[in-house]
């Protein structure tokens, strides 16, 4: 069950002893607290995983000078912290360490079984820039006329340049210099809405949402050697703050909010009652959270292992008197 941002404040405010909706930016707060501790606990708590189909892309390695030196992967979301599972022609990938091919070397085509590997660094965009395009960001906010910018790029004569865009609603602003690459992109403090930076000619290459200044992305390498057009990712939200009414709050238990708003009107008190009241409310808010988990997982946790010839093997008690072997099934008297 999910709520909005909007009934979240009311169940929020007559417990922090505040008014709503005149003390809304108050209660805000603390709600925006409450969901910030549950992304940190999402370890315990796995309530923000999800899934979505995303395009394969094709990327140049660094320093590759001919064809030969692309490879097929992909940019996580803006919204995805973290990968967990990737799937192609609904078969599983082998999630491989950013380690892995300083022992195999580069691969670029699987082999076998078919591997996603972590590439080193973060990127501005998600998507490459074709070298000699310049470069134009659109914005439909008034909020956002005459804020500014700043893009980092590697220019045609192989310099280091900063480009500034000025923001002019329902226009793109544009700047004519050819880049051939994007180092990065820093957007107001104060974004209000949806930014697109794109190609002169329109090839979009990331779209930024308000919440973040500096932009960077996740980047995967898929090793495979049938590569298809779309793959499905799975992974874990990246938090962002909620502000409009009606914005979703991820937990939609009256309770648990209520508790919330208990443990962070007192979390920061020095009185000895109220330090105590405000763990009251926290571990009760947490056994609610919990019990919203387990009734998510089900039956879940009954999986046993995989039966196969790479299933683990586990070691058997045997009888006193009685020696085990782990190749054969029958036990020798000694």
């Amino acid at each position: 069950m999910k709520v909005t941002v909007a009934q979240a404040l009311a169940w929020m405010a007559p417990i922090l002893g505040l008014k709503y909706p005149q003390h809304r930016e108050e209660i805000l707060v603390n709600l925006n607290r409450f969901r910030a501790f549950l992304y940190s606990e999402f370890d315990e708590f796995r309530l923000f995983e999800y899934q979505q189909c995303i395009r394969l892309g094709k990327f140049k390695m660094d320093c590759g000078s001919d064809s030969c030196n692309t490879y097929f992967g992909f940019t996580l979301p803006p919204d995805m912290s973290s990968l967990s599972a990737v799937w192609q022609h609904n078969d599983s990938a082998i999630l491989r360490s950013r380690w892995r091919e300083v022992h195999t070397g580069l691969l670029m085509q699987g082999d076998g079984d078919m591997q996603t590997v972590p590439i080193v660094g973060e990127f501005a965009t998600e998507r490459e820039v074709t070298p000699g395009r310049s470069l134009q960001i659109y914005t439909d906010s008034i909020q956002d006329n005459g804020k500014e910018v700043w893009v980092t790029a590697i220019m045609a004569d192989g310099s280091e340049k900063r480009l500034c865009f000025t923001l002019v609603s329902g226009k793109h602003a544009v700047v004519a210099e050819p880049v051939c690459s994007i180092i990065s992109v820093v957007t107001p403090a104060d974004q209000c809405g949806m930014l697109t930076l794109s190609e002169k000619d329109g090839r979009c290459l990331s779209m930024y949402e308000p919440g973040s200044q500096v932009r960077s992305y996740s980047r995967y390498k898929l090793i495979t050697h049938c590569p298809s057009n779309c793959i499905l990712i799975r992974g874990y939200r990246e938090y962002r703050p909620v502000c409009d009414d009606f914005d979703i709050v991820e937990v939609g238990d009256q309770l648990a909010i209520e508790h919330a708003a208990g443990y962070f009107k007192y979390y920061r008190s020095k009185n000895q009652d109220e330090m105590v009241k405000g763990a009251r409310d926290k571990a009760e808010m947490m056994r609610r959270v919990k019990s919203i988990v387990k009734r998510q997982e089900g039956r879940s946790q009954q999986d046993g292992a995989d039966i196969g010839k790479n299933a683990p093997r586990r070691r058997r008690r045997g009888l006193p008197g009685y020696k085990t072997t782990t190749t054969t099934t029958r036990c020798s008297r000694r």
